[in-house]
């Protein structure tokens, strides 16, 4: 197995206060290394844009799927980026399914799915019989100017994965994680993408719909690629 166990006492107790916790390193090095060069030289037209809010659609949430070379595209990221701007929410982004033909889940990240897996989180979180699969999961890349505003994830799931496989970057980058309180302005929690890091926190926060997080703007002069494997554990 690729997956490392480190104790999970120490993380435990990070998690109970700050309901949120960061594992590291969470793959071996040579499996870290090998998802990251699947995605990061995965070409741009085989991921697809995730472009909100869309201007042809008035319902009240759609996520539309954009390709490379859709002629609307760039129509639609200044949209986006009013949106944002005006104080509603907003994010642009690219990503690819595990069902995806070409570019799928690679098989090392299915290891995130096994009982083995979800029972150490369990014992770090004190939640029971966490589950995830394909429909919960996601792997995410931001480039320049890319970002997801302040949101929660609703009844996604009790708990939240970020899976990091950007490797050496800096702060300067943005893309960085911000978790926050229920007023959607304090900041708790800042993550600068470490690699081969997952990262885990608490969806419900204090019985709220959920709790606020965002990843900032990636600099409009980066030429990285914030990588990740996301999603949730129900």
């Amino acid at each position: 197995m690729d997956i490392n166990f480190p104790p999970y006492e120490k993380l435990k107790e990070e998690f109970q206060k700050n309901r949120a916790v960061s594992i590291s390193p969470i793959l071996t090095e040579e499996a870290a290394n090998e998802v990251h060069q699947y995605y990061f030289n995965m070409p741009d037209e085989d991921w697809t844009y995730i472009i909100y809010p869309d201007f042809e659609v008035h319902e009240e949430y759609f996520m539309p799927r954009i390709s490379f070379d859709d002629p609307t595209r760039e129509d639609r990221i200044k949209h986006s980026r009013k949106t944002l701007d005006e104080g509603g929410f907003a994010y642009m982004y690219k990503r690819t399914e595990p069902s995806d033909f070409d570019y799928g889940l690679h098989p090392i990240l299915k290891q995130f799915y096994t009982p083995r897996f979800s029972q150490y989180l369990s014992k770090i979180t004190g939640y029971d019989n966490l589950t995830t699969g394909d429909k919960n999961t996601f792997v995410s890349c931001y480039t320049s100017g890319d970002f997801n505003g302040p949101h929660t994830d609703g009844d996604n799931g009790r708990l939240a994965f970020v899976y990091h496989l950007s490797k050496n970057w800096r702060p300067e980058y943005g893309g960085l994680f911000f978790r926050m309180e229920d007023d959607f302005q304090t900041v708790n929690k800042v993550v600068v993408p470490p690699f081969n890091s997952l990262t885990i926190f608490d969806t419900k926060g204090h019985g709220s719909s959920g709790t606020p997080h965002l990843v900032t703007e990636v600099a409009q002069a980066c030429t990285n690629k914030r990588i990740g494997f996301t999603g949730w554990f129900q």
